[in-house]
């Protein structure tokens, strides 16, 4: 990876991180929670400043943030003390919170309301779908969108038998409705010759068949028997926003999908990846992208960080403890019981399950290393 492609990727984690937390940062601020710290990065600071009784801070690895709230993890915070002036400058930096004032009028996360945590909660990978959406309108505004119309058939294959054609649209297959025509490969794929009902479009009426893929030897994968599925268009007006729901919808759909493979047992390893993984997806799209000009570049990797941003909203909604899912899943069986579980043991919960995460982390980061050998 070139020294370009890896500032290229720390600048899109960057981006990432910063939307993420700021969804948390900025609800949390309006609900008068104390926000102790907004951070960037891990590990020792490079630089800070504080502002209204909050710490900002850029730290030294690139990897992960948090907008530390005070009292969500029952943290003890010092008091800060006006009574007698401090003298040595060493212990004042070696104490994280000097900065903390418990009369500044703010409250802690646990002092707030539930339906104040929740939104606090929900604004992290809320701000990432968002931010998503607002790449995926320049995306779109920019690129033509493949369109789920079938160029032609392959005679012997599913489709050329159920008497599907080329100029006919899909729009359905099972439950999920059809408007790009990635979903088709993405669904033959992960459904592994299982049955699909597909609907069709021709000539304005619609029409449902019931189509099994066929595993061709040739091409080693089930197939439809499609030779391109895909009509591309210019979106322009509204269509642009639709489009732009689309692609989002898309995106974190596919890592539902992934997910569920994954759990099925049929997943592997491989198709997991951490910051290693990611860095050279990156560094792969760039240097693939940069000889056709600076514009492709540039819309490679607004639409890279899409799809990354959108993987970031889903990801921090699954219901693991240390994550903002695991978060919400005790908020939410306190509106049930009408009443918070143990603040300790709430804690000792996530504490758990981020040393989990960061054994996974190991695990993922150790595979993509492993990984680029061989």
């Amino acid at each position: 990876m070139s020294i370009v492609s890896f500032l290229i990727f720390l600048l899109l984690i960057g981006l990432l991180i910063f939307t993420h937390e700021l969804g948390h940062f900025l609800v949390a601020k309006a609900n008068n929670i104390r926000v102790i710290e907004f951070m960037i990065g891990m590990g020792p600071v490079i630089f800070s400043y504080i502002s209204g009784g909050t710490k900002y801070s850029l730290r030294l690895i690139p990897m992960g943030g948090a907008c530390v709230m005070d009292g969500m993890d029952e943290i003890n915070v010092p008091k800060k003390d006006t009574s007698e002036e401090e003298d040595d400058e060493e212990e004042e930096e070696d104490n994280e919170r000097y900065w903390v004032d418990e009369n500044d009028g703010r409250i802690k996360f646990r002092q707030a309301s539930v339906w104040a945590r929740l939104a606090t909660i929900v604004a992290g990978p809320l701000f990432n779908f968002i931010f998503a959406f607002l790449l995926a309108v320049i995306v779109v505004g920019t690129c033509p969108e493949d369109l789920p119309v079938i160029q032609n058939v392959m005679p012997g294959y599913p489709m050329a038998e159920k008497g599907l054609m080329a100029g006919d649209k899909i729009v359905k297959i099972d439950n999920e409705r059809i408007h790009l025509s990635r979903q088709i490969g993405i669904i033959t794929e992960l459904r592994n010759g299982e049955p699909l009902r597909i609907t069709y479009e021709r000539d304005g009426v619609r029409d449902t068949v019931l189509v099994i893929p066929r595993y061709s030897e040739e091409y080693g994968r089930f197939m439809l028997g499609l030779e391109g599925y895909a009509q591309y268009e210019q979106m322009k007006g509204l269509q642009i926003v639709r489009y732009a729901g689309y692609e989002v919808s898309f995106a974190a759909g596919a890592v539902i999908k992934g997910l569920r493979v994954m759990l099925s047992g049929h997943g592997s390893k491989d198709d997991l990846a951490g910051p290693v993984g990611m860095a050279q997806i990156v560094g792969e799209v760039a240097e693939s992208s940069i000889s056709y000009g600076v514009v492709t570049l540039i819309i490679n990797m607004v639409n890279l960080t899409m799809l990354l941003s959108a993987n970031l909203g889903v990801m921090n909604l699954l219901p693991l403890p240390a994550l903002d899912g695991g978060r919400l899943l005790f908020i939410l069986i306190e509106i049930v019981r009408g009443k918070p579980l143990p603040a300790e043991k709430e804690g000792i919960v996530h504490l758990i399950g981020f040393a989990l995460l960061f054994v996974l982390m190991i695990f993922v980061m150790f595979n993509d290393i492993t990984r680029l050998f061989r």
